[in-house]
């Protein structure tokens, strides 16, 4: 003995009461902010690229003098020793991060595509470039108050 044939399933509540108009899509919300074109010539390329360089460098600049800041108040430390010496630190520790990052360190390297690889090695030399510039600050200090 077979079974018997299947019947149609049964219609959810929501089918059910289904009316003749969907609900209505969620309006975007407004930008809060304009948004920019992005540049068109290489200069305007590399002009935005050089502008968001130097806000990286002053955000961690900022950051470096703010550990330092607390360095001294707590530790009671020479301001000036520390201040170069967290540069220093600070420099290190950012080319460092390049590195690891432009090596896919704790990540699975081999499954990405040539244009994740590419993105991954740019951002790399930029955490580099910060580094280099962080430690140069850092041989400026060490230079101007001896």
């Amino acid at each position: 003995m077979g079974r018997p044939p299947r019947r149609t399933l049964t219609p959810l509540s929501g089918e059910l009461a289904a009316g003749d108009d969907p609900l209505p899509l969620p309006a975007e919300p407004e930008p809060r902010r304009r948004r920019r074109p992005p540049p068109t010539t290489k200069l305007g390329a590399l002009l935005h690229g050089l502008r968001r360089f130097a806000i990286a460098l002053a955000v961690a600049s900022a950051l470096i003098l703010a550990v330092d800041a607390l360095l001294g108040w707590f530790a009671e430390a020479d301001s000036a020793k520390v201040l170069k010496l967290s540069f220093y630190v600070g420099g290190a520790f950012m080319a460092a991060a390049g590195a690891a990052v432009g090596s896919g360190s704790g990540r699975q390297a081999y499954y990405w595509s040539r244009s994740e690889r590419e993105i991954e090695v740019s951002w790399s030399v930029v955490y580099v470039a910060l580094g280099a510039c962080l430690f140069g600050i850092g041989i400026a200090l060490d230079i101007a108050l001896g």
